[in-house]
């Protein structure tokens, strides 16, 4: 399973608290720098010359060396995320930027200052356009997406090449504006983008068990917390650093892309209650039937049972068998005529009567 865009939301925000207790450690342990570098006030304004990087200090501050000593530049018309504010935490590519500016200035490279207007803030920092041969290192890290295009007190001398820069890598989506990296905000919307693409495609199947259904809400509570989390930085001032780079036109595409996500788990969410329900009315009849048959099945094996005890407790019965049939009567054996007297034979000669021979008449 994938990682929730809630829980990188925190994980980001724990790296950056660790990244910046790292980084404020080294600037107060390992600068090797003079305390004043960064504090010191300018006796006028400062002129175009060249000096040798001392170090980056983050993405869009360095300190460099010349004759004078050291001084801290912070380039103009760029505002890259922080780093070492420790107002606040470490930002989202602040680490990249610094990142990059260190590979384009390594300690010791020769630069040209070129300045504008104005050429201290408040800080009495030097504001300079940062060159090196004829590359304008302000431009290079808009290009790359990782600062913001600003103007501040009028100095707009090389505004226009930075904010070129800067389109550049809007239009390419790199850096801040990507939507592969999973702190911007761009990438924040993606995300819950696409998991939400992702849960909506595999909801539990009927049969799945009431918690599966319950674990597919929870997970659809997530997102919801996930894309409020990100609606909340979209519906900050464009000014908050964490905005930064997105302009009004793509802020509000990712508010309605937003938008349309969270409607779409909302009306899952919806449908995920109905489904639970049916879930558990479906158990509940399969349990109700479950227990009906096992009943049945107690029952008539009761029945069956005593049945049983009721054959064997009743008195057995003597059989009686019925009275043979008295024997037919043997057949009398033919008598053998044995008269020799005189006879008077009856019609057809079959029979006869005994007579007597003189007087002929019937005898015995």
């Amino acid at each position: 399973m994938s990682t929730s865009p809630l829980k990188e939301l925190v994980a980001v925000k724990s790296a950056r608290t660790l990244c910046l207790a790292v980084v404020t450690a080294g600037l107060v342990l390992g600068s090797g720098l003079p305390a004043q570098a960064a504090d010191r006030r300018p006796d006028g304004p400062a002129k175009d010359r060249t000096a040798v990087v001392a170090k980056v200090v983050d993405g869009d501050t360095i300190d460099v060396r010349d004759a004078d000593g050291v001084h801290r530049v912070r380039l103009l018309n760029i505002d890259t995320p922080e780093t070492v504010d420790p107002r606040s935490p470490v930002e989202c590519l602040g680490p990249e930027a610094s990142a990059f500016l260190t590979d384009r200035l390594p300690a010791g490279t020769k630069v040209a200052l070129k300045h504008d207007r104005i050429t201290h803030d408040k800080y009495g920092r030097e504001l300079a356009a940062v060159f090196v041969g004829n590359t304008f290192v302000n431009a290079e890290i808009a290009k790359a997406g990782l600062a913001d295009a600003i103007v501040i007190g009028g100095n707009d001398k090389f505004y226009d090449r930075v904010i070129a820069a800067q389109k550049v890598a809007r239009t390419a989506r790199s850096g801040l504006y990507a939507e592969t990296v999973a702190c911007t905000v761009p990438g924040q919307v993606a995300a819950v983008e696409q998991q939400t693409a992702a849960l909506l495609a595999q909801p539990p199947a009927s049969g799945a068990g009431v918690e599966a259904f319950d674990a597919y809400a929870a997970q659809l509570a997530a997102l919801a917390a996930a894309a409020t989390t990100v609606g909340t930085v979209l519906a900050a001032d464009l000014h908050d650093h964490r905005l930064l780079g997105l302009n009004a036109g793509r802020v509000r595409t990712l508010v309605a892309r937003l938008g349309a996500t969270r409607s779409a788990v909302t009306a899952r969410a919806a449908e995920t209650t109905t489904w639970r329900a049916a879930e558990a009315a479906r158990i509940a009849a399969e349990q109700a039937a479950t227990a009906q048959a096992e009943a049945d099945r107690v029952a008539a094996e009761a029945a069956a049972a005593a049945k049983r005890a009721a054959a064997k407790a009743a008195p057995k019965k003597r059989s009686t068998a019925p009275a043979p049939a008295p024997a037919a009567p043997a057949p009398e054996a033919p008598q053998v005529d044995t008269y020799t007297g005189c006879r008077a034979y009856a019609p057809g000669g079959r029979t006869y009567t005994k007579i007597d021979c003189k007087t002929k008449l019937p005898i015995g």
